[in-house]
């Protein structure tokens, strides 16, 4: 049996899972290739001796009104899932 997909996205990290999402929810038959044998690209963890290590912590959030918030609302996600500070 033959698999055609209409797009290959290569790595599951943030940008690679991201895209693969915008181009599914546009209908498209996406592929994800990633070295890994599990998504998370940077953002992953790893446990030896018991002890669990951050691999690449990342810190920062999208500011109000960025297109951030278009892609949620493309994703079909609801902006109250988001937290966002106080401006005051």
């Amino acid at each position: 049996m033959t698999r055609r997909f209409d797009a290959i996205v290569i790595g599951a990290g943030y940008g690679g899972v991201t895209a693969a999402a915008v181009l599914a929810s546009r209908g498209l038959r996406i592929l994800i290739l990633d070295k890994n044998k599990r998504p998370g690209g940077k953002a992953m963890r790893a446990v030896r001796n018991g002890v669990v290590h951050d691999l690449w912590p990342i810190a920062g959030g999208p500011t109000r009104g960025s297109r951030f918030h278009d892609l949620v609302r493309l994703l079909g996600m609801k902006d109250e899932t988001l937290l966002e500070p106080d401006p005051a």
